[in-house]
């Protein structure tokens, strides 16, 4: 059986068959604690354990009592009175000991041991902190002199089984003897080592007042958090009772600490065999010296802390290969669970154990280099030392799946961009020393048979790459192609999205450079933040523009070497060669060009070399990238926008900036020319010619000034015969000189603003085509031309979810198409594929992308692929069960484990048979289904392979439609019980009305009731 449930919020437990194909399957909804085998223990607020067994879907016969009430009765007639607390009957946590499936930890006000085969209470646990001890809270604690008995919050088992950690509510651990229930080893608090459940005389003449003068020492008070939770871990040893182990603790901290997760790295637990000491009948007690070596065994050899930037809400540990021991048995990695701002969660995957522990994980043998014989002992020494060096004490980062929330969730928008072929290989090239991947594997995908040929023509579209702006100041990328869709002949092999974290740009090196905080504007580092960025097609160089009006510039190289400071010839521009690099990381930074001249209104990034930037004072700057350096500075505006009144306005700013190399009315050269238009609609048209020593320069006496739409948004430059976009490219770039004359093609310069589209041939020739937007559609927020089948239109997007689509060049509506929603403006690129957003209305951070499209062909690649999660289940092998291992030297293990009361305790089926009942209707397990045959390539395959592939292609369509012909039969058959059951319920409803019909004529024959 392969069925996990799941507990949500509502208490309501759901069940899924990972075992059905294509998807996994919800079985049924019926809380949950623990899973053994196919049984669910089910704690209850009212105290009770009940069982629900998920091979069989239904509530099994097997239940525990309310163990910790009848606990208290008894202590009650037998004369001790005990306080209790209104919660101490509700079971906290509900723990089954790894080595004996027999028994069960039960976490009340106290703890409990009941024996699942006979309900009773083996030993009752309970922490009471005396009179005069500090506990968790200190000596402050106003009932610092009675007795104190803190609630169990969590509770955490040995490897070995003979002794467990219990978390209480005011931040202690208490560690326990199984054999012992009246003493415990040893209670302590993370961050102190004293026995904080033991009296100290002269501490409490220290912090109490006299009697004599009433004075006292001060001290602060200890506000400490409780204990959320224990994970006992051990590793792989030759010795059966294992090595060091490690405990995982959240909580537990003070309100001063750091939010995080500590981990305590402990002595192994093998004590030699114990001296020969008489027996006491009755004796509850362990061993003298087997407690010593208990103790021993508690005091950390390290320790470690997993820092998270917001509160930790909890964490998981990801075993290597063993499921037992409640899965914390060899982890590899932890996954840290936090808060984020705006009351979101972000997630955190490091290396586990920590490398300072010192714990060597096993690893494939690999040949080591071997030093010659008659290297002497220095050089030994030396290779030796520099190996030391390269490792680290910090755990290493891992990268999660996608799917399971890679990275922090606080995004602040996300952009679509098509890219080239031979651009998407440098994208996705491996990188050396990336971060690793968390080695996870469930199972197979594939795509679906149905959408097999449409997958086949998913290989030739253009790949697509979504760039995400992070409030942390990070922007990452993601693949979002078609391709990855594409499974081979077995199985998907790629991540979907795949994230491309050698990409990943980080601010944070830059605004912290003491030379660079000294350009920037004199603002918080917490209140800078992402405004927008541009990433050039072609020369993948990338411009990040902040909200504080910097503009930083990161280059695309495979140059890891930091240089050396230098100076640049404009005092706006700085220099990053100094700022440190990844050596992971392909994106390092160049330069930042700090003008100080307020926000950014607008920026546009060549593919070549050239950088156009506007700032909110009406300024424009136009730069070469690769010296870097100004091209050319246009002053603020010397109009000023006028009301309707004829008073000044506010500065006419540029608001859309457009690179093209195109040709003109009157001038049929072509040539780098910028387009920048301003809010009012005037327009300046910029070109650039090269000097006689090759450098690059604006041509002053051919700027022109137009006009266009008012308030533009967009503005495209397209070929006349084909509607391509007319770009800058480096071929062109080149092919322009003084000297040479190269005629372009004919083109239209198509604008659009918020209130409507125009369209003129040659930038400054006649006008052929006019939009207005109207106001019924609501506010356009972006506008794209959109190319499709060799013809072009203009898309342009409403707030309203709408999409207005003009022909081209003449604007005529075509249509309009009812859009997903979107809580922020769409991201499209020129294919009609566009990005819709689910923004977090608490935090205001997208919660979610949805990858759309203009067009409903093709685009089936996308849907969620085929699963089919048990196809690794012959090849993965599970440990068998844990046993009982003895506290001594082995072959000690007779009378170790006699208090259990009965060796080596029961098996898996064993618990199952006797938790289920006698009457336990077993369900017949469907026939397995085979994953689909994948077409494979015709070259290479004889005759006889053709044949063996169609074969297992008919027994494959042959099993599929025996199962679904089963499940037909099923369904007819519960049809058929349906129908059933209606016509007895319509025969009983006609029955009844007879009967009343009958009884209304009697009544109204014979008169009655007058």
């Amino acid at each position: 059986m392969y069925r996990t449930p799941f507990a949500d919020e509502r208490d309501q437990l759901h069940v899924w068959d990972l075992a059905s194909t294509p998807h996994p399957k919800l079985q049924k909804t019926t809380s949950v604690h623990h899973i053994k085998r196919y049984q669910a223990f089910v704690a209850l607020q009212s105290g009770d354990i009940r069982t629900y067994d998920l091979l069989c879907l239904r509530k099994s016969p097997y239940s525990i009592p309310n163990m910790w009430a009848l606990y208290e009765e008894q202590m009650i007639a037998s004369g001790i009175a005990e306080a209790t607390s209104p919660g101490s009957q509700i079971p906290t946590d509900v723990v089954i000991h790894p080595r004996d499936l027999n028994l069960v930890f039960v976490a009340y006000g106290g703890k409990l041991l009941p024996k699942t085969t006979q309900r009773n209470t083996l030993r009752a646990y309970e922490l009471i902190i005396p009179a005069g001890a500090p506990g968790g809270a200190g000596y402050n604690h106003p009932d610092l002199l009675t007795h104190r008995r803190p609630a169990v919050t969590s509770i955490a088992v040995h490897p070995t089984g003979h002794f467990f950690a219990v978390g209480h509510t005011d931040g202690t651990i208490a560690f326990w003897a199984i054999e012992d229930e009246d003493h415990p080893l040893f209670v302590r608090t993370l961050d102190d080592l004293e026995e904080v459940n033991v009296v100290d005389g002269e501490k409490i003449e220290r912090y109490l007042p006299s009697g004599s003068d009433g004075s006292s020492q001060a001290i602060s008070r200890v506000d400490r958090e409780p204990i959320f939770k224990l994970s006992w871990s051990g590793f792989p040893n030759a010795d059966p009772r294992g090595g060091c182990t490690a405990l995982s603790v959240l909580g537990g901290l003070l309100a001063s600490d750091a939010p995080g997760v500590s981990v305590l790295w402990l002595p192994p637990f093998n004590p030699a065999a114990p001296p020969a000491s008489p027996a006491t009948d009755g004796q509850k007690t362990v061993n003298p010296f087997i407690r010593k070596a208990m103790r021993e065994s508690l005091i950390p050899k390290n320790s470690y802390f997993y820092t998270t930037d917001g509160p930790t809400q909890d964490y998981l540990l990801i075993p290597r290969t063993s499921p037992h021991f409640a899965g914390a048995f060899d982890p590899v990695a932890i996954i840290i669970l936090s808060d984020a701002a705006g009351g979101t969660r972000t997630t955190d995957t490091l290396q586990f154990p920590p490398p300072e522990f010192g714990h060597q994980a096993p690893v494939t043998p690999t040949p080591k280099t071997q030093m010659p014989e008659d290297a002497d002992a220095l050089s030994r020494d030396l290779a030796l030392t520099l190996e030391a060096m390269t490792v680290t004490s910090e755990p290493k980062a891992l990268r999660l799946p996608p799917s399971l929330g890679e990275g922090k969730h606080t995004v602040l928008s996300g952009e679509i961009h098509k890219i080239e072929s031979d651009v998407y290989e440098k994208y996705t090239a491996e990188v050396p020393g990336a971060q690793p991947w968390l080695s996870l594997e469930g199972g197979t995908a594939w795509t679906n048979e149905a959408r097999a040929s449409e997958a086949r023509l998913s290989k030739y579209q253009p790949h697509r790459i979504l760039v995400i702006k992070h409030d942390d100041l990070y922007i990452k990328f993601q693949d979002i192609s078609a391709q990855l869709m594409l499974s081979t002949d077995t199985q998907l092999e790629h991540h979907f999205p795949n994230p491309l974290d050698a990409l990943t740009i980080d601010l944070a090196p830059v605004l912290t450079d003491s030379s660079a905080s000294k350009h920037m504007a004199p603002t918080l580092p917490s209140k800078t933040a992402i405004s927008f960025c541009r990433l050039g097609a072609q020369s993948l160089d990338c411009a990040v523009i902040l909200t504080t009006g910097e503009l930083v510039m990161y280059q695309f190289t495979d140059r890891t070497d930091q240089g050396k400071h230098r100076q640049s010839e404009s005092e706006d521009i700085l220099v990053l060669d100094h700022v440190p690099r990844l050596r992971s990381g392909r994106y390092h930074p160049y330069f930042m060009l700090a003008a100080g001249l307020g926000s950014v209104t607008a920026c546009e990034l060549c593919d070549t070399a050239f950088l156009a930037i506007a700032y909110a004072d009406g300024s424009l700057f136009i730069m070469d990238t690769r010296m870097p350096g100004v091209i050319h500075r246009e002053s603020k505006s010397k109009q000023k926008r006028l009301h309707l009144l004829g008073k000044n306005s506010e500065v006419d700013i540029f608001t859309c900036l457009t690179w093209t190399s195109c040709r003109l009315s009157g001038n049929a050269q072509a040539r780098v020319r910028l387009i920048a238009s301003r809010q009012s609609g005037r327009t300046q048209v910029f070109t650039l010619v090269r000097d006689e020593i090759s450098c690059w320069e604006v041509e002053e006496a051919t700027t022109l000034e137009l006009e266009t739409v008012p308030r533009p948004l967009a503005s495209f430059v397209i070929d006349a015969k084909t509607g391509a976009h007319v770009r800058v490219d480096r071929s062109s770039v080149s092919a322009f000189s003084a000297s040479e004359n190269v005629k372009g093609p004919r083109c239209m310069w198509v604008t659009a603003g918020s209130k409507g589209a125009r369209c003129v041939v040659d930038i400054d020739g006649e006008r052929i085509g006019k939009a207005e937007w109207g106001n019924k559609v609501g506010a356009v927020e972006s506008v794209q031309v959109v190319e499709k089948s060799g013809s072009t239109v203009l898309v342009a997007f409403t707030d309203k979810n709408e999409a207005l689509i003009y022909s081209l060049p003449h604007l005529e509506f075509l249509q309009n198409l009812r859009l997903p929603e979107s809580d922020v403006a769409f991201s499209i690129d020129p294919t009609g594929d566009f990005l819709a957003s689910s923004r977090d209305h608490k935090s205001g951070l997208i919660r979610s992308f949805s990858l759309c499209s203009l067009f409903d062909r093709r685009r089936g690649i996308y849907a969620f692929p085929d699963v089919d999660l048990m196809s690794r289940r012959s090849t993965v092998s599970v440990p068998a069960q844990p046993k009982p291992v003895s506290a001594g030297p082995p072959g000690l293990l007779e009378g170790a484990w006699s208090w259990l009361g009965g060796g080596a305790g029961l098996t898996g089926d064993q618990i199952d048979a006797l938790l289920a009942g006698p009457d336990r209707p077993i369900p017949i397990p469907p026939k397995p289904q085979q994953q689909p045959a994948r077409s494979a390539s015709p070259s290479g395959r004889g005759k006889a392979s053709d044949v063996g592939a169609e074969a297992s292609s008919t027994a494959g369509i042959y099993e599929r439609l025996s199962s679904a012909l089963n499940e037909r039969g099923q369904a007819l058959g519960d049809l058929e019980e349906h129908f059933n059951s209606l016509q007895e319920g319509s025969q009983s409803m006609v029955n009844q009305a007879k009967r009343l019909a009958a009884e209304q004529s009697a009544k109204s024959w014979f008169k009655f009731g007058a």
